[in-house]
This record gives structure tokens, C-alpha cells and sequence, in this order.
């Protein structure tokens, strides 16, 4: 179960990095990797076994939105953080649409809220990453579960409420215009950086 998205789902979110530590080995070492991730995946497997077993659910074939209707179904599902219309709309869209173009939206989702501190960010990338390597052909079953991870939250829906976990996300969505009249303007200059991060270390999450 990708929830919470850490701990025992550590051992899916490891994936891609064992993949790259096995490129990067020498051949005597090249399996170490590979059999740490597959220890790691048994583990985990049975402590979501002992959790309640939890398997996603099948395709309800019957509910999926039209192909034309599916991207935005998808983002008015999240926007509302709609467990049930999320999945049958990614389902849909994941038959459909372009990879890329799915990940254009999926990438704001998984940076919009810091629940899981962080890990939410860290599934969409690397469902990207392993999707390159084992073939877009196995989206469908990835997309779902990375949807269902993204809606992880605790009490009342929060696009109900005004959550300082999600006030934040909403707040840099609305910066973001601002950034493009910035983008190229001024001097290069080795200082900025460093003071940059030094303000960001200071900054409330408004001021950042």
C-alpha cells in the first residue's frame, strides 16, 4: 500500500537507485543491489500483509470518463481530492495520453502539499525514472497507485479547509507568474546563491 508514502513503501521508492547502484558496480558486486531491494520488497510485502493485506482494487470499466474527458476529470478529482474519480479518471488518461504529458500534471500534484515530508515528490519522480526503464507499456498500474499516494492526508478533505500543509502549495502555485518577468533578468553573480539559501533558512513559507 504506497500509504503512508514511506516506510514500508520504502522498498518501491528504492527502486530506481538500486537499479542505478547495480549499473554502476563491478560484476562481482552488481547482484548486491538487486537482492538487497528484493529482501527489502519481502519485508515489506509482509508487513503490509500483517497491515490488512491491502491490494488495489480492479478497473471499474464501467465508471471510466470518455478518453477526451479524462485529463480533466483527473485534475478537477485531485483538485477536490476525490480518492474514487482520480483513479477511474488516471486509469482513462493513463490508456490515452502521453507520458509526458501526464507527468506535466502529476509533477505539480506531487509538489503541492508536504505530507510524508517529501515523499510524495520523491514517488512521482522516481515512477518517472522506473517507467523509462521497464517500459511506459506497465503505466496504468503505476499511474494508480502514485494518484492514490498523492491523496494521502489525515482528517476532513483539504480542499475544505485551510491547512497550512496545502496553504503553502496554493500560495507558490499563484507565485509562479511572477518568476518568468525575473527569469533572465540582471547580472550573473557567484553571491547570489549563497545568500539565497541563507534567506530561504530564515524565511517564513510566505517570505520564501
Amino acid at each position: 500500500q504506497p500509504r503512508p508514502v514511506g516506510f514500508k513503501f520504502h522498498a518501491v521508492l528504492v527502486i530506481h537507485a538500486a537499479h542505478q547502484a547495480s549499473l554502476a558496480s563491478t560484476d562481482k558486486d552488481r547482484w548486491l543491489p538487486l537482492l538487497w531491494s528484493i529482501d527489502y520488497f519481502k519485508s515489506a510485502q509482509q508487513t503490509n500483509q500483517m497491515q490488512g493485506d491491502w491490494r488495489m482494487a480492479p478497473v471499474d470499466e464501467s465508471k471510466l470518463p470518455a478518453p477526451g474527458q479524462a485529463r480533466q476529470r483527473f485534475i478537477e478529482a485531485m483538485d477536490n481530492w476525490d480518492v474514487e474519480a482520480a483513479d477511474r479518471a488516471i486509469a482513462a488518461w493513463a490508456r490515452c495520453g502521453s507520458l509526458s504529458e501526464i507527468f506535466e500534471v502529476f509533477w505539480r500534484y506531487g509538489a503541492r502539499d508536504f505530507r510524508d515530508i517529501g515523499h510524495k515528490a520523491i514517488f512521482v519522480a522516481n515512477a518517472w525514472r522506473v517507467l523509462q526503464v521497464i517500459g511506459t507499456q506497465h503505466r496504468e498500474p503505476v499511474l494508480r497507485s502514485l494518484a492514490y499516494a498523492l491523496l494521502d492526508h489525515e482528517g476532513s478533505n483539504p480542499a475544505k479547509r485551510d491547512d497550512l500543509r496545502d496553504r503553502i502549495g496554493r500560495d507558490n502555485l499563484a507565485r509562479l507568474g511572477q518568476f518568468q518577468q525575473f527569469r533572465h533578468a540582471g547580472q550573473l553573480d557567484a553571491k547570489v546563491p549563497a545568500d539565497l539559501l541563507a534567506g530561504l533558512r530564515r524565511a517564513t513559507p510566505a517570505e520564501g
